[in-house]
């Protein structure tokens, strides 16, 4: 039977996943096994080994302490703020790819609206010239 913190662990690695939307294949490939295996790990079928844990942690830039002290919605903030590069290589790739892509299309929507709003203002102010044209 496998103990608790095993199966704590276990579940803390596949939310670390979800969070960054990886693929259990993905991780897999990354730490050297394969994705059937990694997903024994994450069921807590199978016990990880420290080496497969710290392969693990360095995938999400964590210390195996972090990782294990990890909860969903706590973000692990390098201690090197002033560097933005380093803030940068922190934030995974396909979170900023998508940030990037919900902002430009923010933007086009809000590009969008300003036209609307320009094009009935000058739907109001012909409405109001066509009126007092007619007394």
């Amino acid at each position: 039977m496998k103990n608790r913190k095993s199966n704590q662990i276990a579940k803390k690695i596949r939310q670390l996943r979800l969070v960054h939307n990886y693929t259990q294949t993905y991780v897999a490939n990354e730490i050297g096994i394969k994705q059937n295996t990694y997903s024994l790990l994450e069921n807590g079928t199978i016990t990880i080994t420290k080496d497969r844990l710290m392969k693990i942690a360095s995938i999400y830039h964590l210390s195996v302490d972090e990782l294990i002290t990890w909860e969903p919605g706590i973000v692990n903030v390098p201690n090197t703020t002033s560097d933005s590069n380093s803030i940068n290589s922190f934030l995974d790739n396909s979170l900023i790819d998508e940030l990037y892509t919900k902002f430009e299309n923010l933007n086009d929507t809000i590009n969008l609206m300003n036209e609307r709003i320009l094009s009935l203002i000058e739907a109001r102010k012909r409405a109001v010239d066509k009126m007092k044209n007619k007394k």
